[in-house]
């Protein structure tokens, strides 16, 4: 009824932002032909009107996941200078920046970049599985999505163990460890938003918006990992 509070909310939404029929990651809550009607709080909602949230939820979501990879890549970075900075220093004080006797493994950190690409094939998978509401394949590239990354997490503890130094043990120890302790948490973030996006999307959530955060959070993932590789354990 016009001049309630309910009356024609959704016109008052941007004309300008895409119907909810062309945005790429709608949810499946059916054809929004059909005559539903949705009760959002004490307000009767459309199906239209159901698709134009939809779309604002969805853009949400995305534009939170960018922001927040954006957020990562700049502490990494950030992370990333000061080692630099602190290796020259050394190395022109004292000409060397690794301890001495220490021997980095490579092999499991070239292990655990190359299985990046895995990561974001399967975390892309999820995305294709989605869109056409394979659940199956779905579930499936999600669960090894973060098998994979437990793998990666399992391949930085064996180089702690074969690093065989203290945090304490010299500015070296203690950059080295803040450095990749702070990407084990972020791996241990990414394998429970893949644990918990596999759940909702088995239980039939249509999580299109989600499941394509998923994936773009692996893909900064790998950008940061592509960098401590390259600065930690090639420039030494």
């Amino acid at each position: 009824m016009p001049g309630t509070p309910c009356a024609s909310w959704a016109a008052a939404l941007p004309a300008s932002l895409p119907g909810a029929g062309d945005f790429a990651f709608r949810p499946r809550l059916a054809s929004y032909q059909d005559p539903i009607v949705l009760n959002i709080g004490s307000c009767p909602v459309g199906a239209a009107e159901v698709g134009w949230v939809a779309t604002l939820v969805a853009v949400a979501v995305l534009t939170t996941a960018t922001l927040g990879v954006v957020a990562m890549v700049m502490m990494v970075g950030g992370m990333l200078a000061v080692w630099s900075e602190q290796r020259t220093n050394f190395v022109e004080r004292d000409g060397n920046w690794l301890p001495s006797g220490v021997v980095i493994p490579e092999v499991a950190a070239n292990v655990a970049l190359i299985a990046f690409i895995a990561i974001c094939t399967f975390a892309q998978w999820a995305v294709w599985a989605a869109k056409r509401n394979d659940r199956g394949h779905g579930v499936f590239a999600l669960a090894t999505t973060a098998l994979v990354a437990l793998m990666v997490i399992n391949a930085q503890a064996f180089i702690y163990s074969e690093m065989g130094i203290g945090i304490g043990d010299g500015a070296y120890a203690t950059m080295f460890y803040a450095l990749t302790g702070l990407f084990v948490a972020l791996m241990i973030i990414g394998v429970i938003f893949s644990v918990v996006a596999a759940f909702r999307f088995s239980g039939g959530r249509s999580d299109n918006e989600v499941l394509a955060a998923h994936a773009i959070y692996w893909y900064a993932m790998s950008v940061i990992y592509t960098a401590i590789w390259f600065v930690v354990y090639v420039t030494k």
